[in-house]
């Protein structure tokens, strides 16, 4: 049976957190319309709230945010005509991920340029719709096919134009979170025969050199905190060149320890039962859920993602009555899927429990009651004046709609937990 229960979060409890990077588009627009609320009196966003709309596209930014609202009434009305074959934006076949040597990049200017390059190649019918304020009605006259793709580019420009106003706020904690950006430690252990290639740098070509100068330069950072341009300085002299080597083997290990915190466990759970030399099945408690569909619904989806047939793991979730330090689930409308405090999870109540991305989030979510933490990073570069940001592997659970439970999961859920 499809259930949607009916029933908000203030963004500002994301301020000093990771907002996810793929949400789906209802996501965005949800946790959009919550930040507008919380924006209402600012001037600057030509927001009206009895209209529902922006009533001024002094910029492309406005027009993208604004042709969301518009494709997100038009797929509504359309699907109301067929409701046993809605038309969706997502599934598990379109995540792809954001993969960390492909990162996203994010800008107005970025949002302005994709805007004007889509709307080079939409149907201009689409276009009048979404961008020209044409009447939404329950129809489209193109192909399927041809509507759902170009509402998937259209929904992506305005989740990027809505994520920067959102993300924009707290830039200042964005550009401190560069601290955090490993790319240059991955881009080193990825690297063949580095200390030779550090030290012969000057025979290297040029691109492949400023790569690795770049890298060391990253995990200096890592190391140093320094968001100066005392790294780049002293790694980009080529008079410091005969020490590459040293520097690398002197920043390296603080830049694991960036990295590894991005996958392992801090602050194990108490409540779980693994025995060693017995069945290799992870016991967790949950307090009990008093509506059976969504008691099923939760043990159904930790159950079947947290196994492992390789390894013969399973897990298995166990209802208890609980006291203060019991995992729980509670359901509030409007809000952002999140672990509040390591013990709660609070899912979006205007959501289908049965969609593809809600189930993939509380498997997700359920990670982080086991204390594994989100492996993907944000981050604003000050000199290229953009929002940075990735997951460090598209293929895990914790970092990526597009990741499944892997092994690298079990061998920590194990480490912490087997006793």
């Amino acid at each position: 049976m499809k259930k949607v229960l009916l029933g908000l979060v203030s963004l500002s409890a994301f301020a000093g957190s990771h907002l996810p990077l793929d949400l789906s588009f209802e996501e965005s627009r949800s946790l959009y319309q919550e930040f507008i609320n919380t924006q209402k009196h600012n001037k600057s966003t030509n927001y009206n709230p009895m209209l529902g709309e922006f009533t001024a596209y002094n910029t492309e930014m406005e027009l993208a945010v604004n042709s969301g609202e518009r494709l997100s009434l038009w797929i509504k009305k359309i699907n109301e005509k067929r409701p046993n074959n809605p038309i969706r934006l997502t599934s598990r076949e379109t995540q792809r991920g954001i993969p960390i040597d492909k990162p996203s990049r994010y800008s107005p200017k970025i949002v302005a340029d994709r805007l004007t390059a889509l709307r080079a190649k939409m149907p201009q019918s689409m276009q009048d719709v979404l961008y020209n304020g044409t009447t939404i009605t329950s129809t489209f006259s193109v192909d399927e096919e041809t509507f759902i793709l170009n509402a998937r580019r259209a929904s992506g420009i305005y989740q990027t134009a809505t994520r920067w106003n959102m993300m924009s706020k707290w830039l200042e904690a964005l550009k401190r979170r560069k601290a955090k950006d490993i790319r240059g430690f991955y881009t080193l252990m990825n690297t063949e025969n580095l200390d030779h290639k550090l030290k012969n740098i000057m025979s290297l070509d040029q691109k492949e050199r400023n790569t690795l100068i770049n890298a060391l330069v990253g995990i200096c950072i890592n190391a140093t905190g320094r968001l100066d341009k005392t790294c780049e300085a002293s790694l980009k002299d080529p008079r410091n060149w005969s020490k590459l080597i040293n520097a690398k083997n002197m920043y390296m290990p603080r830049a694991k320890m960036v990295w590894d915190s991005y996958f392992q466990i801090s602050n194990p759970r108490t409540d779980v039962e693994w025995i060693p030399n017995g069945p290799n099945v992870m016991r967790v408690v949950f307090k009990n859920i008093t509506d059976p569909e969504i008691a099923k619904w939760l043990k159904d989806n930790v159950e079947d993602e947290f196994k492992l047939p390789k390894e013969n793991f399973n897990m298995e979730l166990n209802y208890i009555q609980g006291s203060t330090g019991t995992a729980f689930l509670e359901f509030k409308p409007g809000v952002t899927p999140h672990v509040k405090g390591g013990n709660k999870i609070v899912m979006d109540s205007n959501t289908d429990i049965q969609e593809y991305g809600v189930r993939w989030t509380i498997r997700h979510e359920f990670g982080h009651i086991l204390r594994l933490p989100d492996c993907y990073t944000e981050f604003y570069d000050e000199a290229e004046k953009v929002m940075i940001n990735y997951q460090l592997d598209t293929t895990d659970l914790m970092c990526s709609r597009a990741g499944l439970m892997n092994e690298r999961i079990y061998k920590e859920l194990k480490e912490k937990y087997q006793k």
